[in-house]
């Protein structure tokens, strides 16, 4: 689901009869222009657990939070955009680099991540 509110966009999708966030992509606004300037390659990293524990039911959820960077004309580092996950499988992947490519209008010609095989098993299928 795709809303806008306050000068940012995001992407989500609820756990399966809850009113929690499966995944949650977001970026602001003016984020697209700096993605077409700097966002030729970005990096993505993704904490593991870092946020609060849900008990949903008999499933304990916990989240994680995603960052997309670039490197600006003057090597700072920009922040395109952020991700909450609440699992780490090859199509939760999937739907957040979808979702992220979505807010930014393009995919960037290279991802910089760890060896994680989720992450690299997504990039892959998005490829083609």
């Amino acid at each position: 689901m795709l809303t806008e509110s306050k000068g940012y966009e995001s992407i989500y999708e609820k756990i399966e009869g809850t009113e929690h966030p499966a995944f949650f992509v977001c970026a602001r606004n003016n984020k697209q222009k700096q993605f077409t300037i700097y966002g030729q390659c970005i990096g993505f990293d993704l904490t593991y657990n870092l946020f609060k524990r849900f008990n949903i039911g008999e499933r304990i959820v916990r989240y994680g939070l995603g960052i997309f960077t670039g490197i600006s004309n003057t090597n700072s580092v920009v922040i395109l955009g952020f991700c909450v996950m609440s699992s780490e499988q090859k199509e939760d992947f999937e739907k957040v680099f979808r979702g992220f490519f979505t807010l930014m209008g393009s995919q960037p010609q290279t991802i910089v991540t760890d060896e994680q095989a989720a992450i690299e098993a997504a990039l892959e299928s998005l490829k083609r």
